[in-house]
C-alpha cells in the first residue's frame, strides 16, 4: 500500500488525495442527479459547501472528544505540541452526524423541501465514502482483525497480517449506491431514501465492526461505533413512520379538498 503519492518530487499523503477525490466524485453525482430531485444548481452549490463543513467539523470534533476521553489525564497530553494528534484524525458517524444536522439547519432556514435536499445527500454519501475509505486503507488505520493469507495492512502496530477491513466496508458503501441506482426507491416513496441509507449503512457498519482489530473501542461488549448504529437505525424507523403518517395525512387532506369541490362541500358547512 503507498501511504505517500510524490508529486514534483513531495510527498503528498495518499489519504489527502482519495479525500479530494472523494469530494470530486461527491460533486459530480449530486450535479448530476440535482434534477431528479428538483435542486436548483445555486442551491445544490451552497447545500455541498454547508455539507463539507460539517463533514469537516463533525469528524475532527468527535475524534477529538474521543482522544481526550481515552488520553485526556496522560501528561503532556494538553501540550501544544500535542495538537496536531488530538485533531489528526477524523470519525465518519461525526462526519455524518455534523452535515446531517447543518444541512436540516440549512434547509429549515432556506425553506428547501427537505425529502428532496436529504434523497440527493443519500445518493451520493456512499460514493464519497468508498472512495475515502480507500484512503483508509493506504494510510494504515481503520485496520481488520489478525488472518493468515489475507493483505497486511501498512502503518498498524502489529506486523502481522488483517483483514483489510476499509475494503469491505467501500464494498458496503458501493452496494447500498447500486440499490439506489437501480432500484430508485425514492420514485415509490420520495423524501425516505436518507433514512433507508441510515438503516442499510448503519445494519452493515454494525456486522463489519465485529471484524475491527483495534484496541477496545466502547463498552458492554459493543463497539462505540455499533452503539452509534443501532440508534441510527432506531432514528430512521421513526423517521420512515413519520414520512408515512405524514403523506396519509397530505393524500387525505387532498382527497377531501376534491371531494368539496366536486360535491360543492364547504368546509364550513353543516349537516
Amino acid at each position: 500500500m503507498m501511504r505517500y503519492v510524490y508529486i514534483g518530487g513531495e510527498p503528498v499523503p495518499t489519504y489527502f488525495l482519495c479525500c479530494l477525490l472523494a469530494l470530486l466524485v461527491g460533486c459530480v453525482l449530486a450535479f448530476a442527479r440535482r434534477r431528479a430531485f428538483g435542486i436548483a444548481k445555486r442551491d445544490l452549490r451552497r447545500i455541498l459547501l454547508v455539507v463539507a463543513l460539517g463533514v469537516f467539523v463533525g469528524g475532527k470534533l468527535i475524534f477529538a472528544i474521543g482522544q481526550i476521553l481515552m488520553h485526556g489525564s496522560e501528561p503532556g497530553f494538553w501540550e501544544a505540541g500535542n495538537w496536531p494528534n488530538i485533531l489528526g484524525g477524523s470519525i465518519f458517524y461525526g462526519s455524518l452526524i455534523g452535515a446531517t444536522a447543518l444541512l436540516l439547519l440549512y434547509v429549515k432556514r432556506r425553506q428547501l423541501p427537505l425529502g428532496n435536499v436529504t434523497d440527493l445527500m443519500a445518493c451520493f454519501a456512499p460514493a464519497v465514502h468508498a472512495v475515502g475509505r480507500v484512503g483508509c486503507l493506504c494510510a494504515g488505520c481503520c485496520y481488520g482483525v489478525e488472518v493468515r493469507h489475507m493483505f497486511t495492512v501498512p502503518g498498524t502496530v502489529y506486523a502481522v497480517p488483517r483483514l483489510p477491513w476499509p475494503l469491505l466496508e467501500a464494498a458496503l458503501n458501493l452496494a447500498i449506491l447500486a440499490f439506489f441506482l437501480i432500484a430508485r426507491p425514492e420514485r415509490k416513496r420520495p423524501g425516505t431514501l436518507f433514512p433507508l441509507y441510515l438503516i442499510l449503512y448503519s445494519a452493515g457498519r454494525f456486522v463489519l465492526e465485529f471484524f475491527r482489530g483495534d484496541a477496545s473501542r466502547g463498552v458492554f461488549l459493543l463497539s462505540t461505533s455499533q452503539w452509534i448504529a443501532l440508534a441510527l437505525i432506531a432514528l430512521a424507523v421513526v423517521w420512515l413512520k413519520k414520512s408515512k403518517s405524514s403523506k396519509k395525512r397530505t393524500r387525505s387532506r387532498l382527497i377531501r379538498c376534491r371531494l368539496e369541490k366536486l360535491f360543492g362541500i364547504s368546509p364550513s358547512s353543516k349537516g
